[in-house]
């Protein structure tokens, strides 16, 4: 039951792993203006997304068995489930537990960098069709500020 959810705990860091070079990459595509490449990325962030929801269902089924084996209540924190745990099982998931806190929270700061830089991009495209507007008439046409 403990190798098995080890096991689940390891697929899951690899996929957050892809996940967190992902975004990376798509920061780097955006800031060199590489949409084409942005949005083939984006599509791999979605396909990767996608498995990191299935291993996260995995390790709720994993868990569960350890959950009722340990005694505990069901959806216990994997810190409960590591403190309940015997050695060297107990250490084992210890560790997985703190590399899968490290790596979401490089996910949310790559997160939150990506989400400024198009914010930054958005109003870089934005401004030349703001300044390129001109005000109208009532009637439809062109008007100056000095009307």
């Amino acid at each position: 039951m403990f190798a098995e959810l080890i096991e689940v705990l390891d697929a899951e860091k690899a996929i957050l792993e892809e996940l967190v070079n992902g975004v990376d990459a798509e920061i780097r595509f955006l800031t060199r203006e590489r949409f084409d490449l942005l949005a083939q990325a984006n599509r791999e962030l979605q396909r990767i997304s996608r498995r990191l929801k299935d291993a996260e269902l995995y390790r709720a089924l994993a868990a569960g068995e350890l959950e009722t084996y340990l005694g505990l209540e069901p959806m216990a924190a994997l810190a409960a489930i590591a403190e309940e745990a015997p050695e060297p099982w107990a250490q084992m998931l210890c560790a997985r537990r703190e590399e899968l806190v490290r790596l979401t929270g490089r996910l949310e700061r790559a997160s939150a960098l990506l989400a400024r830089r198009i914010s930054d991009k958005i109003g870089e495209l934005e401004e030349p069709i703001k300044s390129a507007e001109v005000p109208l008439s009532a009637d439809g046409h062109a008007t100056t500020e000095a009307e």
